[in-house]
């Protein structure tokens, strides 16, 4: 694809050492090398561009959450930053009451990282999430629910836990859709905990016992790697009008 002299800049670009060979295992393997792409890295400190790529390479896609017409913009933006820190790629939202909101100060740009896929109806998310051969999870008190801990998740390929309204929890709707009902067991005089407590409690476990992990194909991992670099990088908009590049201008 590109020329002796071209592959010897992107040497020169990349840098030398160790840091640099871990990155072009990445950048140039798993991710294919573009012209665009090597400019716009120029404008990001190495150690940015390492994180960046280090945080993808870890990415979970068989693992979602859906919630449902959450109303806090507190608990929004501690929802994504708790999935962001998880390693979730992407959040389910149902807003057939109310559009998903969240506090931007709180989620500290966590949202820029995890994926938010809206729907306008749980009828419609389910049916999605159904479709892409998701195990809906749905967390509720209800008396035929069981400890989350008892769930077995190694043997489910595609998990995505259900989390529902502050005050009414989830729809009747969406629990009669559910394959499993879980609740976190208390053991003081709560019965349960704030959504956003819940959710990242959940899915801490999820993590301990080796759910979350790495599992990104590498057509997703290369286009969320160019738009994470596109939007972390120094003027962008002049980049690609000044190098004509084959990219709209965003």
């Amino acid at each position: 694809m590109y020329g002796a002299e071209e592959e010897e800049e992107f040497r020169r670009l990349d840098g030398d050492g160790e840091s640099s060979s871990k990155a072009v295992r990445f950048y140039g393997g798993r991710v294919p090398r573009t012209p665009m792409l090597d400019v716009m890295r120029q404008t990001i400190k190495k150690a940015r561009v390492a994180r960046l790529e280090e945080i993808l390479s870890k990415r979970c896609a068989s693992v979602q959450v859906l919630l449902e017409n959450l109303q806090d913009p507190h608990n929004g933006a501690v929802c994504v930053r708790s999935a962001d820190s998880m390693g979730l790629m992407y959040i389910n939202v149902v807003e057939y009451f109310m559009p998903f909101a969240y506090d931007p100060e709180l989620a500290h740009g966590s949202d820029e990282y995890v994926e938010i896929r809206r729907f306008q109806t749980s009828y419609d998310a389910v049916k999605q999430l159904k479709m892409e051969g998701f195990c809906l999870l749905a967390t509720t008190l209800d008396e035929d629910s069981i400890p989350v801990s008892e769930v077995d998740f190694s043997a489910i390929d595609k998990v995505c836990i259900l989390f529902g309204n502050e005050e009414r929890g989830l729809s009747e709707s969406i629990l009669s859709q559910a394959d499993v009902k879980i609740f976190l067991p208390m053991v003081g005089m709560v019965q349960s905990l704030n959504i956003s407590a819940s959710f990242a409690q959940v899915l801490y476990h999820l993590r301990t016992v080796g759910r979350i992990r790495p599992d990104l194909e590498d057509s997703k991992i290369a286009a969320v790697h160019e738009k994470w670099i596109i939007n972390t990088a120094r003027n962008p908009k002049k980049i690609i009008t000044k190098h004509n590049f084959d990219y709209p201008i965003l």
